[in-house]
């Protein structure tokens, strides 16, 4: 079987909520959260959230 990496595929805080169809409050605590892939790029920038990481997240910590 043949393994193909993710590519890193960087959205906005708005773009992964609408994603992932959730609440505005929701998606800024699950970006804040210890080991989310996201990254804040300064005050002015904003945070950015790696989508191709989130469902590994997601699995790790939501799936036990």
């Amino acid at each position: 079987m043949i393994k193909v990496k993710k590519t890193e595929s960087w959205v906005t805080v708005e773009k992964f909520r609408v994603h992932y169809d959730l609440s505005p409050s929701y998606a800024y605590q699950l970006v804040n959260a210890k080991d989310f892939p996201a990254i804040r790029l300064g005050v002015r920038w904003g945070i950015r959230v790696d989508l191709s990481k989130t469902d590994e997240y997601f699995e790790k910590h939501f799936n036990k």
